[in-house]
């Protein structure tokens, strides 16, 4: 599968309410964002998508410090410990919330690999608004 990825709706709609700061949704900040991974491996971006799709999944919130913006790019940082997400990663986003929240982007078809329960790892995403 290829990898595909992009701005889900609702992810446009919570960036057009910052835009005016109407306060309809969460920020993605550090008080709220979290990474989420999950084992899904078959099913392509849709901009419809509001959640991952793999049966088994995990979110994370992002770690102290991040996100972090470098003028137009946001770096998004997670560490999945040892007993977290020990299944194959093919599939992540980025959220505001641990359950029920905007799922901002999802990214789909790159597998990351199997976890373990003898690894630590530290997921960084970066997203990048640009305008092409």
């Amino acid at each position: 599968m290829a990898i595909t990825s992009g701005l889900t709706t609702a992810g446009a709609v919570a960036l057009a309410s910052f835009l005016i700061n109407d306060g309809a949704t969460l920020p993605f900040n550090n008080s709220n964002a979290y990474l989420g991974v999950g084992n899904d491996n078959s099913t392509a971006f849709n901009v419809s998508q509001t959640a991952l799709i793999g049966a088994s999944q995990q979110l994370n919130p992002v770690d102290t410090g991040y996100p972090v913006r470098t003028s137009n790019s946001i770096l998004y940082q997670a560490t999945f410990y040892a007993a977290d997400a020990i299944f194959d990663w093919s599939e992540y986003g980025i959220f505001n919330a641990a359950s029920a929240g905007t799922m901002l982007v999802r990214v789909a078809g790159d597998d990351l690999g199997t976890k373990t329960g003898a690894e630590q790892i530290v997921l960084q995403i970066t997203l990048v608004i640009s305008t092409s």
